[in-house]
């Protein structure tokens, strides 16, 4: 899904996050494991997330698990209570999701698992319009790696543009205006490393607010030109419109028609130096799919976008 993160299912899902920690001196030390320990790890995945039971899934994890998506600007979820977090905001999303399994490869501590996600968008995800029934099948795979017969790391790929053409393409659309446009507004931020906390997807309104300031009064504006948000027209992900910087690290899009968009960014990954971004929508809180749609309802639209430096790095420590 673009960079914009959807939250697929993982050891697959559908944007918390921080730098993965480095794996390989466990990796060196932990002694390999039977290779079928992957199909089993697969089933006893699968039997707890289409059980709709997310602290299951989450029980497959080690503590300080890492989940990635693979994706433009994709989310990364640190430890047990994101990833449970995210697992919930799935069967939220679609409550009578279904995930099968295509194909597994396993072999010593990795697993290559490809999988169907299926359901209805009954429900709703952080930062999109709420469901009305509309039929969502996506493909992926998610790349395990383990340690004890845990993940300890899952990268996941899959088509984030899909799943927004389907929840959009399916909806009924409102009769707008001919001549109708509104505005998208991005603020880009860099914080220190010792600003990342883990917040749930599901944590009050509250407890986010408070943590969001406390970002605001200790990151600072972010002008580089690796990060500069993009803004792409949907289904068809053209034309991709560059907004205009009219404040340092603020990008802004006016007189933009009504209808369905996403923001993206001309890269893949994150820069070096930084180890994770946390998304967040003005009045929704932190997002997991920064799709939006500009309507008579909604003509402005307004994303801060916090990125964090890696430890160790002297942005980091001479960072606010």
């Amino acid at each position: 899904m673009l960079r914009f993160a959807l939250f697929i299912v993982g050891a697959c899902f559908l944007s918390m996050a921080i730098a993965a920690p480095s794996l390989a001196g466990a990796q060196e030390a932990t002694p390999a494991i039977d290779s079928s320990a992957g199909p089993a790890l697969i089933e006893d995945y699968l039997a707890a997330l289409n059980a709709h039971e997310p602290e299951r899934v989450a029980a497959l994890y080690a503590e300080d698990a890492v989940v990635e998506q693979a994706i433009e600007r994709g989310n990364t979820f640190v430890g047990r209570d994101e990833i449970r977090g995210w697992v919930a905001a799935n069967v939220q999303g679609i409550p009578d999701l279904d995930v099968t399994t295509e194909s597994i490869i396993s072999e010593g501590q990795r697993i290559a698992w490809a999988w169907v996600y299926r359901g209805a968008y009954t429900g709703q995800f952080p930062g999109l319009p709420a469901g009305q029934g509309q039929p969502v099948e996506l493909r992926g795979v998610s790349l395990l790696e383990l340690q004890d017969n845990m993940i300890v790391r899952e990268t996941v790929y899959f088509d984030n543009s899909a799943f927004l053409t389907q929840i959009g393409g399916s909806a009924t659309p409102t009769a707008q205006p001919a001549a109708a446009t509104g505005s998208v507004t991005a603020h880009v931020f860099v914080c220190p490393d010792d600003l990342h906390r883990s917040i749930r997807w599901d944590a009050v309104e509250s407890e986010f607010a408070a943590y969001e300031a406390d970002l605001l009064a200790g990151c600072r504006s972010f002008d580089d030109p690796a990060v500069a948000p993009l803004l792409v027209t949907l289904p068809d992900q053209e034309p991709t419109l560059p907004g205009t910087e009219v404040a340092p690290g603020v990008y802004g899009w006016s007189d933009v028609p009504f209808g369905d968009y996403a923001l993206g960014s001309a890269n893949t990954g994150l820069p070096p130096g930084l180890g994770s971004v946390l998304l967040t929508r003005v009045g929704t809180g932190p997002v997991q799919n920064p799709g939006l749609r500009l309507d008579t309802t909604t003509p402005h639209a307004e994303y801060r976008y916090f990125y964090f430096l890696m430890t160790g790095t002297p942005e980091n420590d001479s960072a606010p």
